[in-house]
């Protein structure tokens, strides 16, 4: 591994340090790269080690360094351990009422899906009706019977037309739960793991 090559991995694992913090380590690594001369870099880079174990050492030398300037102390440490523990039968509850009301907006989606579906094909069914009763009609009013063939395709028309509409607005919706989801019950984890 080359000094560029070392350097490049280490930019990559202290990225998300602030902006003051990363310059002061990347200056610390290259002025310590440099004092060492260019036919040393083989024995720098083995005494700092991997890039990931000298980014570690930099990361844990910055929190020993706000633990003393006050930031980061045992007493904050303690006292959110203790805050998390007091809330935590305050969470639990909360947590299971949350999921309550999630799965019944989807039971509530799902059903009202399936009243509209059943109103469809009760209007299929109904202008299946209409065109049987049309052909028992036909032999006492030939008008009727027209009307009530009528009826019948405009039911069944305005059914099939409900039912597409109701299976895509279920796809839509069904991909909206999924992607709902995937953005707030699976977090993913946002910062590298060095």
């Amino acid at each position: 591994m080359t000094r560029n090559d070392y350097i490049t991995q280490l930019q990559k694992y202290l990225k998300r340090l602030p902006a003051e913090d990363y310059q002061d380590a990347m200056e610390h690594f290259n002025e310590y790269f440099d004092e060492a001369g260019l036919e040393n870099e083989a024995q720098v880079i083995a005494e700092l080690g991997s890039p990931k174990q000298a980014a570690r050492e930099i990361l844990n030398q910055l929190y020993d360094k706000k633990t003393e300037m006050g930031t980061a102390t045992a007493k904050n440490t303690i006292l959110i351990v203790i805050l998390s523990i007091l809330a935590a039968p305050l969470a639990f509850p909360l947590a299971l009422t949350l999921l309550a009301l999630f799965l019944t907006a989807i039971i509530l989606v799902f059903s009202f899906l399936l009243v509209l579906a059943s109103i469809w094909i009760s209007a299929i069914a109904l202008g299946i009706g209409f065109i049987f009763t049309a052909f028992q009609v036909l032999s006492i009013a030939w008008s009727s019977s027209l009307l009530f063939i009528g009826l019948g395709l405009a039911a069944i028309t305005l059914g099939l037309l409900g039912t597409q509409m109701t299976i895509i607005l279920g796809k839509k919706t069904v991909l909206a739960l999924i992607h709902l989801m995937q953005e707030k019950v699976i977090r993913r984890n946002r910062y590298e793991i060095i």
